[in-house]
Order: structure tokens, then sequence, then C-alpha cells
């Protein structure tokens, strides 16, 4: 992961219960839920200019061993039987910013956020020199930056073209006209 750009490590499932808790019903099919989050972070994270790391556990799946493969630029990781998403990211943090004062003061230019809303790790990773973010505060940045970008899309297209031809503006027998005298040979 480049250390130019900043850090954002998601509670995946956190952010999850918190999008049905917002919307009042039962979480959904999990892999659908999944899948949509991943999406929403490869916009976000392209708008803000992060790398992301979403975080799902496996801690109760026994049948289930760690992995990580990358979507659309995300780096999605299963964590490993026994181990919770909130172990992982502590870990990670630690891991990109060091695990001491020291390490950590070397380590100041790098910028870490994790989103989750369960306070332990919050407490967690403020400690380990990392800034946190809400679930909630997160799906509200995901509906404020498609906002923004909505917004920018729609002005770029009424903004004056790109090129500004002179041929789209004239009469067209002029431009008739025009476009012989270029095709024939002029004698001086």
């Amino acid at each position: 992961m480049p250390a130019d750009k900043p850090t954002l490590i998601v509670d995946g499932y956190n952010v999850i219960h918190e999008r049905a808790h917002e919307a009042n019903r039962p979480v959904g099919d999990l892999e659908s839920e999944r899948a949509r989050l991943i999406d929403e972070l490869a916009d976000y994270s392209g708008y803000r200019g992060v790398n992301t790391v979403v975080v799902f556990d496996a801690y109760n799946r026994k049948d289930f061993e760690e992995r990580e493969v990358t979507v659309s630029g995300i780096r999605v990781v299963f964590t490993k039987f026994g181990e919770t998403a909130d172990t992982y990211i502590e870990a990670l943090v630690y891991a990109l910013l060091g695990s001491h004062r020291e390490a950590r003061r070397a380590n100041r230019q790098r910028r870490v956020e994790v989103v989750s809303s369960d306070s332990a790790v919050q407490q967690l990773i403020l400690g380990g020199g990392a800034t946190r973010m809400s679930s909630r505060e997160l799906l509200l940045d995901f509906k404020a930056v498609k906002k923004r970008a909505a917004k920018a899309k729609l002005h770029k297209t009424q903004a004056a073209p790109a090129h500004n031809r002179l041929s789209e503006s004239m009469n067209a027998d002029v431009a008739e006209i025009l476009d012989g005298m270029r095709k024939s040979d002029v004698d001086e």
C-alpha cells in the first residue's frame, strides 16, 4: 500500500449493520451487502484519493481461512477463524503507524483513518495514532460525495465544449464553399 496516500480502514460488517439499522430493516443477503459496500468504497476512495482496506470478520466460521483480494482497487480482507475484524484492524493500524510512540512520531506524515462505531476500537486506534470515523459518518459522507460528484459532472457538461470549431457555428453554404477552397489547388 503506497504511503503517499492516506489509508482508510473500514470495519465492513459494522457499516453494513449501521445501514440496515438506519433503514430500519434487517441485514439482507450478506454477499450483496458486501458487494454494494465495496462498490461504494471504490467510488468514495477514488474521489477522496485514499487507499482503502475493508475488513470482514469470519470469526465464527470454522471453514474459513483468512484471505485477501483486491476488488475495484479496494483491498478486501476476510479474517481467519477466531480473529475479529477489530483485532485485525488494530494490528493493521499498528503495522502502518508503529507500535510505540517513537515509531508513530517517525510516521507522522502517514495518515490512517478507521471506520468503526465500536467505542473500544475507536479508543485503541486513537491511541495508535489513527483518526476515526463512525459508520454513520461514513454513510453520510457517501451521500455527500455522490452529491458533489453529480454536481461537478453537471457543471462539466454545462461548460463550454472542449473544442471550438468555426465550422460548427457557420452557415452550411459558407462551410461548403470554404471546404471546397481548402480541397482545391489554389494558384497564388
